[in-house]
């Protein structure tokens, strides 16, 4: 069994307690990982601390290997900016390279759900039914936040 800067492999030692990961980060062999839940909505900043925007959702792209940030800039550009290109990500996210907003252009399928997903909607009439436009499985009304969720695609309508 290896011993590595005195710590056994699955045990802390007095020194290490309490340090051993951070809370709601996922610990790799080699690095720390950062959830969908965890990145989603935080603010994206060049090197220079110039806001690009917010991450509005991931995408994984078909073929590669590498996921993508979806991110949405205050003037609406949808930008797909690769995982590769991150250099830190916790509060914010903090490209390595810097990044020109202004070289994407806004698509109204990109936007088109974010703006839809976060409006309240009309209380419906009781016994309405809806189905998801994705899975087809019904959806269920949540009168907390005046929104249709789909359980299946684990997302508001």
């Amino acid at each position: 069994m290896a011993v590595a800067d005195g710590v056994r492999p699955g045990r802390l030692n007095k020194a290490h307690k309490g340090h051993g990961h951070l809370p709601g980060a996922v610990r790799g062999k080699h690095s720390l990982s950062i959830t969908r839940n965890q990145i989603l909505g935080k603010k994206v900043y060049n090197p220079d601390a110039g806001l690009v925007g917010e991450v509005s959702d991931l995408g994984f792209p078909i073929g590669e290997g590498q996921p993508t940030l979806i991110v949405t800039g205050a003037d609406g550009n949808v930008m797909e900016l690769p995982w590769s290109s991150v250099g830190a990500a916790k509060d914010v996210v903090l490209m390595k390279d810097q990044v020109d907003p202004s070289k994407f252009r806004r698509t109204a399928q990109a936007s088109a759900p974010a703006a839809a997903s976060t409006a309240p909607q009309a209380e419906p009439a009781p016994g309405a039914k809806k189905f998801c436009t994705s899975c087809g499985k019904p959806l269920t009304w949540i009168p907390q936040y005046k929104r249709w969720y789909c359980y299946g695609e684990k997302k508001y309508m």
